[in-house]
């Protein structure tokens, strides 16, 4: 059987020559083989027509990749590989632009952009089709841009005998065009000039029993190909419950005549799909949960399955083992036999979990066999262009001569450039980077977390810097004294909010307000100001900042400065978190006893806001320490002058100038005479 690495390496000697023929005929004689071989044995062939193997996507990108497949074009103009590499990298660059998030929750212009790259990718995958008299990988292209988008609306006119016209840019409003354009130029890509205006000769008409496109281009493929397993693959993806169907559509789908020439075995790789989607960790209490998991995979090692899916069952139990049951020598065997029983030199490169808790097991717990095992994982998921994490475990290994990695400063720089590019390029899947530092810290390997978060930092990956930071200022846990620096917390700390990093942004800011004298001077406020307004709508900051804000811009504003700042704080007081809803009204007690962006100064008003304060947050030293500002507590006299005039002076207050009623303290001045 070709292997992917050995297809990989085939592919990339003829990209790097610029022998775009060369390379024509020889992914024409992968397909040779792939139709010879049983089905879904040989894989090769459906990766290398993705295009993914193209370029070196460590060092190009899918800009790069558009030009590449532009040059291969027009090298060979009537070949069919070329337009069905293009077809399958529009496709996949919408599914990248359009994102992971629910229908309801997409922008606009990501919709937009999204729509034209398919409608793009349509249009070449119907040219391959004019190019090949069995264009079985081009079907396979278009079921999954009308099962995972919808056909372009000039495809389903030219299906009904109409002249092709409907764009998706004809129905979009201008901004919207112009916020897409750039999520098409940023992948190479722009919108089709002109419009196919011909089915290619190959096609049949649409059944007219409303027979969806799907099903359409299901029945082309396995018209060209009988019981093309990667076919059936494809669309039984969508069969999956994330797309709404269930396992009894898939069972109902591989038990019927179209894979009735098909082995049990390849009917299993089929049913696995449905597992391995729904797969999810359950935390340690959960018990019904893990038994479920626990019958699910004794059920299936009890099935015909091909060595692919029975290594993911293995990866995936063994997660279930490490992370809810702590059986660490069950989970070890587990993902050892994985690596060992994956094909072709591969692991389980499509979810991150297993991964993740095999380096978990690793680090914390090591054990006889692991280390090999780890290494040849890593190796493997460093092939696959989307693996960012394992890059990084293998620069530390290079770097450290750690898990059997041959030392060297030279392949620790490739891999964390690696690491870095494919984490800032969005491709990953598994766990970010970041985390493995954070892994190596917490297993004690501090020389090697530093060494990774400095590296990252000076990438410039995000938050990598804001990482450093915490760790210099001795917040990571068993922090050793000889990291913690101040000068070094600073100078990461600036790196962090030069990035933008939000939290950098509010520490910085947080930091800055404390030197109050500073702040006097208005470029210094300002500046200030902006760190903050640049935290606004971050889910764990929002609050913070605007009590910040409100703190700042009360105290240290102009007058409509000072109004904005009552307002920001005015929006915190019933807020759920009590020390933000406390600081916020004392600050306002502060803010009505100094007449600072209020109606008037109203001491009265002052007292009830700081008495709420109190009864929200009792013991609060600040809040206690505003209290005694208000009620000038530093003189019993005085207090009780201050409280009894603040009531009989009480003046023109609105309701909504005061606390919650429902939130009041006891009055003050009851508290004073008794």
């Amino acid at each position: 059987m070709q292997t992917l690495t050995r297809a990989r390496q085939q592919i990339r000697e003829r990209v790097q020559a610029n022998e775009f023929a060369e390379l024509s005929r020889y992914i024409d004689s992968l397909q040779v083989r792939w139709r010879q071989a049983p089905p879904g044995d040989c894989p090769a062939y459906m990766e290398a027509v993705q295009g993914h193997m193209l370029v070196d996507w460590d060092v190009g990108s899918s800009k790069a990749l558009t030009q590449l497949l532009k040059a291969w074009i027009d090298a060979c103009p009537k070949a069919y590989h070329p337009q069905v590499a293009m077809g399958f990298h529009c496709f996949n660059r919408a599914c990248h632009i359009r994102g992971s998030a629910a229908a309801d929750a997409v922008s606009q212009e990501r919709r937009l952009a999204a729509e034209q790259a398919c409608e793009m990718g349509a249009a070449h995958f119907l040219r391959a089709m004019e190019r090949s008299p069995q264009p079985v990988a081009a079907a396979i292209g278009m079921l999954q841009i009308s099962a995972h988008f919808h056909e372009p609306g000039w495809l389903v006119e030219l299906f009904r005998g109409q002249v092709a016209r409907f764009r998706p840019s004809a129905h979009a409003d201008v901004e919207v065009q112009e916020a897409a354009a750039p999520l098409l130029v940023k992948h190479g890509l722009a919108p089709l000039v002109e419009l196919p205006q011909a089915l290619p000769g190959c096609l049949d008409a649409r059944r007219p029993d409303g027979e969806g496109a799907k099903d359409y281009w299901l029945r082309h493929a396995l018209a060209w190909r009988p019981g093309c397993y990667e076919a059936i693959e494809a669309y039984a993806r969508y069969l999956t419950p994330r797309w709404g169907g269930s396992f009894d559509a898939i069972d109902q789908l591989v038990s019927g005549p179209l894979c009735q020439y098909w082995s049990e075995r390849q009917r299993n790789a089929i049913r696995w799909l449905a597992v391995e989607e729904a797969f999810w960790l359950p935390r340690a209490v959960q018990s019904p949960q893990i038994a479920a998991w626990q019958q699910t995979f004794e059920a299936w090692t009890q099935h015909d399955l091909r060595a692919r899916e029975r290594a993911t069952l293995l990866a995936l139990r063994g997660a279930l083992r490490y992370a809810s049951l702590q059986d660490y020598p069950g989970a070890l065997h587990d993902f050892v036999a994985s690596v060992e029983l994956y094909p072709d030199h591969g692991f389980v490169s499509s979810i991150g979990e297993p991964f993740y808790s095999f380096a978990c097991l690793v680090l914390f717990h090591g054990g006889e066999g692991a280390t090999a095992a780890f290494r040849d994982a890593i190796e493997r998921l460093c092939e696959s262009r989307m693996q960012a994490a394992a890059c990084a475990l293998r620069a530390v290994g290079h770097q450290f001569g750690l898990w059997g990695f041959r030392q060297s400063a030279e392949q620790a720089r490739v891999w964390l450039h690696a690491a870095v590019n494919r984490q800032c390029g969005r491709e990953g899947l598994g766990f970010d980077v970041l985390e493995v530092p954070r892994l190596l810290w917490s297993a004690n390997l501090h020389e090697a977390a530093y060494f990774l978060y400095q590296q990252c930092a000076e990438r410039k990956l995000p938050d990598a810097a804001a990482a450093l930071y915490e760790l210099h200022c001795g917040r990571l846990a068993n922090t050793p004294e000889h990291y913690r620096d101040a000068a070094s917390a600073e100078h990461w700390l600036l790196c962090a909010a030069q990035s933008g990093s939000q939290m950098a942004k509010y520490d910085l800011a947080c930091q800055r307000m404390r030197d109050g004298e500073a702040l006097h001077e208005r470029s210094a406020m300002l500046a200030v100001r902006r760190l903050l307004l640049d935290c606004l709508g971050n889910e764990q900051l929002d609050a913070r900042a605007r009590l910040q804000l409100g703190i700042l811009q009360r105290t240290f504003g102009d007058a409509r400065e000072r109004a904005e700042g009552v307002a920001y704080l005015l929006g915190l007081v019933e807020f759920p978190d009590a020390e933000v809803a406390g600081r916020a009204c004392a600050e306002l007690g502060l803010a009505w006893m100094q007449g600072q962006g209020t109606r008037k100064q109203s001491r009265f008003a002052a007292i009830e806001w700081v008495n709420r304060a109190v009864a929200l947050q009792p013991g609060d030293l600040v809040i206690e320490h505003i209290r005694a500002q208000i009620l000038n507590s530093h003189s019993v006299v005085k207090t009780l002058i201050t409280v009894c005039g603040a009531a009989l002076f009480r003046g023109d207050l609105d309701a909504r100038e005061l606390p919650p009623k429902a939130g009041s303290a006891e009055p003050d001045c009851q508290r004073a005479s008794a």
